[in-house]
């Protein structure tokens, strides 16, 4: 099943995405203009979209923009200006405690020399069309910052049309491949996309995620996001704005689990399961504390996966590094407990006030998979009371007792277990083995 869908995707991969794509009017949907000046911009560079911080009303917030589609030279030239200024700001690690293995700031001369050595590559025709196969190139010399690699291989270098690279260029150069590859794939994915039209397939997945979120009464678990026009220095940008998440990245805590972190974690899982979306692992969710430091909940970020609301009809897949599914083959919810109130609102869910809610992001068909996920989801949760009487349990009387059995994997990789063991999971991750098609499981 696998092998054929990833044969399908790599045939027709822009057209399948059509089918989850409902185009975002971005003068229509602003609900906030915003005006910055450059100085007051900083920003995280290693995303897969180059994320703007700044501060807004005594906030810290987060501006992924979504980019208009051109033709690709000017697309790249535009990516390539943006690298040379950032490269002088450095990247800003908020949220982020994991070390960057590359230097991400440079002087104003560094830059310069670097721009000249570009400038003179770039005179090439074709070297604009030869940038466009970068992720290939990298994928086949396995080339990753993250796995250690500073170094981008000469023979890789000579089939995208750059000179010869000074030796002290290498690690600025390692830093403008990983930069410039995000943009790159962005642009390969929104092929489908007209020129002049603007790229908001992934701003759509954020908003849409979050008005669920609000709908189920549980938009304590994802960030806020809202669209919105950012006018820096007069310059004006359409994006997504999403509020700093609360707490510390999960895979760089070490709190210990309580009952209240472990029946949020499975409050994410639903609503993961509803949106499918399949990238919510410990690299994308912060641990929130109390005052006393204990984790009590979750809040994930990142919720623009390209899977997200997709229009598949099941709410059970495999998520990242193989996360247990929600729900299994046998049609039980695959946890060892419910919280009896994210159940109750689904089980009652007024299907007119959703349909108006979510139709604003999703097309019709995104629409159909969603109200069908939640029926199936009311079915699993019915027959799953059926069978385990105590499956659905109030918030107060949760207990340490309710992770044991998956934490001892008879359930799975759930998400408790994957956050207790997330080194492993982590390890996963960088061997490649977490995919990033999505694994349904029937």
């Amino acid at each position: 099943m696998i092998r054929m869908l990833k044969k399908i995707l790599s045939k027709y991969k822009n057209k399948f995405f059509l089918l989850g794509y409902k185009k975002i009017d971005v003068e229509k949907e602003i609900e906030l203009t915003i005006k910055k000046s450059k100085s007051e911009i900083s920003f995280f560079s290693l995303s897969s979209n180059t994320i703007k911080i700044f501060d807004h009303c005594g906030e810290i917030v987060f501006f992924r923009e979504c980019r208009k589609h051109e033709p690709l030279k000017v697309y790249l030239q535009k990516k390539i200006e943006d690298f040379y200024y950032v490269a002088e700001q450095g990247s800003e690690k908020v949220n982020f405690l994991q070390n960057i293995p590359i230097e991400t700031k440079y002087s104003h001369d560094e830059v310069n020399l670097f721009r000249e050595y570009i400038e003179r590559c770039s005179v090439d025709n074709a070297f604009f069309e030869k940038l466009r196969r970068l992720n290939f190139f990298l994928k086949e010399c396995n080339f990753n910052i993250w796995n250690g690699n500073k170094i981008v291989p000469p023979k890789v270098l000579d089939s995208l049309g750059f000179l010869e690279l000074p030796k002290e260029m290498m690690e600025i150069f390692a830093y403008f491949i990983t930069f410039v590859k995000s943009a790159i794939e962005n642009y390969n994915f929104h092929s489908f996309v007209k020129y002049g039209q603007y790229e908001t397939f992934a701003a759509s997945r954020s908003l849409a995620t979050y008005q669920l979120a609000k709908f189920l009464g549980l938009e304590r678990l994802i960030t806020p996001a809202k669209f919105v026009k950012l006018v820096v220095d007069g310059n004006s940008s359409f994006g997504v704005l999403c509020s700093k998440a609360p707490g510390v990245r999960a895979f760089d805590s070490d709190y210990g689990i309580t009952p209240s972190f472990h029946r949020e974690l499975t409050n994410l899982k639903v609503l993961d399961a509803l949106c499918l979306q399949p990238d919510h692992w410990v690299n994308n969710y912060n641990v929130t504390v109390d005052e006393n430091g204990n984790a009590v909940s979750v809040c994930a970020f990142d919720n623009d996966n390209n899977w997200t609301f997709m229009p598949f009809h099941r709410p059970s897949f495999y998520s990242q590094c193989s996360g247990a599914p929600l729900v299994e083959k046998n049609g039980l919810i695959n946890l060892s407990h419910l919280d009896k109130d994210i159940a109750e609102r689904i089980l009652n869910v007024n299907y007119e006030d959703l349909q108006n809610t979510m139709s604003r992001y999703l097309n019709y068909f995104q629409m159909k998979a969603l109200l069908y996920r939640f029926k199936l989801l009311q079915s699993s949760i019915k027959k799953s009371i059926k069978v385990r009487p105590n499956f659905l349990i109030d918030a107060k009387y949760w207990s340490l007792d309710c992770a044991k059995q998956e934490l001892d994997g008879i359930f799975g990789k759930t998400s408790i277990w994957q956050y207790l063991n997330k080194k492993q999971t982590e390890n996963e991750n960088r061997m490649g083995k977490c995919g990033s098609v999505i694994k349904l499981i029937w």
